[in-house]
């Protein structure tokens, strides 16, 4: 407890606190309620995948190795774009779109820095999201990121 008033901005700490017996009356539970439960639980349309995931969305997604790619991977998504080319998914009706995830980071990444670490985790993070059916990786032959299939994830 303060000891002395203590002005705003003043430094608080030993020399104007000190321990003091603080005693309350408190009680425990007095203000529950019983849980109301619906007839039926609530549900949402969304996709089951394997493994039990759940997603809300069912995406194709375009991911870029380096920035050097990242136009060649906005055109693919940009050839199924409902507005461009409407035909270009009619034969997935399933299917909410195809979108580029890009960034911009080159070739001259160090290959041993954290840089490339989080680059890889990233990808490998879009890769198993839920909300993507399927992935593409472009890249333009300047660097290579790998990735290996391990329990459903990219590593």
């Amino acid at each position: 407890m303060a000891r002395e008033a203590i002005a705003r901005g003043q430094h608080v700490h030993t020399h104007n606190l000190s321990m003091a017996d603080f005693a309350r009356e408190h009680e425990f539970g007095i203000d529950k309620h019983p849980t109301l439960f619906v007839d039926q639980p609530a549900t949402f349309m969304g996709i089951k995948r394997d493994g039990g995931r759940v997603a809300t969305r069912n995406f194709g997604g375009v991911l870029t190795s380096v920035n050097c790619s990242a136009t060649v991977a906005r055109a693919i998504a940009d050839h199924f774009r409902r507005d461009v080319h409407p035909d270009a998914l009619a034969d997935y009706p399933n299917v909410d779109g195809v979108i580029a995830l890009t960034h911009g980071l080159g070739c001259g990444i160090d290959t041993l820095g954290d840089g490339l670490q989080i680059l890889r985790r990233t990808l490998a993070g879009y890769a198993v999201h839920p909300n993507f059916h399927s992935v593409l990786f472009v890249g333009l032959g300047a660097r290579r990121i790998r990735f290996r299939a391990c329990s459903n994830r990219a590593v």
